[in-house]
């Protein structure tokens, strides 16, 4: 019996620091950015849809493009080319994934 509660501690240790990933997506510190455009839009030929996440997607201003990193419940954390928008090297670029929308900068 013993050994079996051991074993249960040590697989939701493995289990746990995963699922902390996921809380901390919805509530790490946002900053806005002045020098940004308003939305991002997907490369030709894709749509933004659903809600589902899409990368590349490309500065109507300049073309530059940014990848997703992390994703979820309609939102993602993009990585810009370094120094782009102001970003420092531990932020990315949080982005409402249906509309493209720039919601701000969040630390990594």
């Amino acid at each position: 019996m013993r050994r079996g509660v051991l074993a249960a501690i040590f697989l939701c240790s493995l289990l746990l620091p995963g699922c902390s990933t996921s809380r901390g997506f919805e509530t790490k510190e946002i900053r806005q950015v002045a020098s940004i455009p308003e939305r991002f839009l997907p490369v030709a030929g894709i749509q933004l849809e659903d809600g589902a996440c899409k990368s590349p997607l490309v500065d109507p201003e300049d073309g530059t493009e940014i990848t997703i990193v992390e994703s979820m419940s309609g939102k993602g954390y993009y990585k810009a080319p370094n120094g782009k928008y102001g970003l420092k090297g531990n932020e990315l670029l949080r982005i409402n994934c249906q509309t493209g929308e720039v919601l701000g900068v969040v630390r990594k």
